[in-house]
């Protein structure tokens, strides 16, 4: 599987590729907390991904070497940032402004709520 890294979602994707992502909880932009994504060309090394990630996409695909595990803060923080329209692909710019900042407040705030739990 050759990987082609990308910091957004292409619009449109090309043709026989597909957009797959590491096992790391996602993220609206690329490199936060170690969560990469690229473009492949299918394989047995990915498994469709159920997760938040890329909703305008029919599917999305993560490494099928680990397993998906659905928790309560990533589905919410992933609620959060599709409703705040950042899962659609922020550029790395995007992601050190405003936004980054809104975004890793969010999401500190939601991660210490359910760990206090």
């Amino acid at each position: 599987m050759r990987l082609e890294y990308v910091d957004e979602i292409p619009d449109p994707m090309p043709e026989g590729k597909i957009l797959v992502h590491n096992h790391v909880s996602p993220s609206p932009y690329t490199g936060n907390r170690g969560f990469r994504v690229w473009l492949a060309t299918p394989s047995e090394e990915v498994v469709e991904c159920p997760c938040w990630y890329a909703p305008q996409l029919a599917k999305h695909y993560r490494v099928a070497s680990h397993p998906y595990v659905e928790d309560r803060a990533t589905i919410l923080l992933g609620r959060i940032y599709t409703a705040l329209g950042l899962a659609e692909g922020i550029s790395a710019e995007e992601g050190e402004g405003r936004e980054g900042l809104a975004c890793a407040e969010i999401e500190e705030a939601v991660i210490e709520a359910f760990d206090a739990q």
